[in-house]
């Protein structure tokens, strides 16, 4: 499975190299980064069914490379238990036609912990959601499930990200 992860990442930057037509503008890294905080509730395989672990202060980033591709990182703060939770990797993104404030996306991304138990410590294969409830709002609303490659535990997490405007970014 690491293979896997190592593959999807080379071929994410293979085809930034390669824009798609309607991305050659000169559009900047910048225009093409994306930053948010928020806060998330995350549940951690315990072996038979996930239980609740913490609430966690996030941090995100994600670069588009083309359209639908973007690499992708976090990191993530347990407010009670007192530990950190990073992951970096790769997802292929979506967007609904009818609804552009809905998209989906599904990667490869390696994850790291600072405690054990606290989440996975290892490549895993990820699910999210993210929607904007009004055209309007700021407020990103987002669901992340993801399945450990090695041991097969899963995470689940559900929050709120606020977008935030850093140089040139979005």
């Amino acid at each position: 499975m690491k293979i896997a992860f190592s593959l999807a990442f080379v071929l994410a930057l293979f085809a930034s190299w390669f824009p798609a037509a309607d991305d050659c503008d000169g559009a900047s890294l910048w225009q093409a980064t994306s930053f948010g905080i928020g806060g998330q509730g995350v549940w951690v395989d315990e072996g038979t069914a996930p239980a609740f672990r913490d609430a966690e202060a996030i941090a995100r980033a994600a670069i588009g490379v083309t359209p639908h591709v973007n690499l992708v990182g976090g990191v993530s703060y347990g407010v009670d238990k007192a530990y950190v939770r990073g992951s970096g990797g790769v997802r292929i993104t979506a967007t609904d036609v009818n609804d552009p404030n809905f998209s989906i996306g599904v990667g490869v991304s390696r994850h790291y912990t600072s405690e054990p138990g606290a989440g996975l410590d290892e490549a895993a294969g990820e699910a999210a959601i993210g929607w904007k409830p009004f055209a309007s709002s700021r407020v990103l609303l987002t669901g992340l499930a993801v399945y450990g490659l090695d041991t097969g535990r899963r995470l689940f997490s559900a929050g709120v990200v606020w977008p935030l405007t850093v140089g040139g970014a979005k």
